[in-house]
């Protein structure tokens, strides 16, 4: 692509962020939201300990944007009976997001 085909469409995506940034604040706190009770209830199956409470981050960190993108996949599959076109691309994304966010609240 050149690089006016690119500053449009960055330009185009800054105006739609500003324009809907009301909702994805929610998106976010429902990403967020997400983790943070997955991280709850794995902290049933493991131990309350340092330890445990790393895998159960972890592994919430590695299972709330792979079930997203597998799910956004799944969809994709019912409609067009093909796998999706860049799952680790939306997979990366999400991950991408959800750390920024947990390491943003701390």
């Amino acid at each position: 692509m050149n690089h006016a085909k690119q500053i449009g469409i960055f330009l185009a995506l800054s105006v739609i962020a500003i324009l809907t940034a009301r909702y994805c604040v929610i998106a976010l706190q429902w990403l967020m939201s997400g983790y943070q009770d997955l991280i709850h209830q794995l902290q049933n199956v493991f131990a309350n300990t340092s330890l445990g409470n790393f895998l159960s981050s972890l592994i919430a960190l590695i299972g709330v944007p792979l079930i997203i993108s597998a799910v956004i996949a799944g969809i994709y599959w019912a409609f067009r009976r093909q796998s999706i076109p860049g799952f680790w691309l939306y997979l990366w994304g999400f991950w991408l997001v959800l750390t920024t966010l947990v390491i943003y609240q701390g």
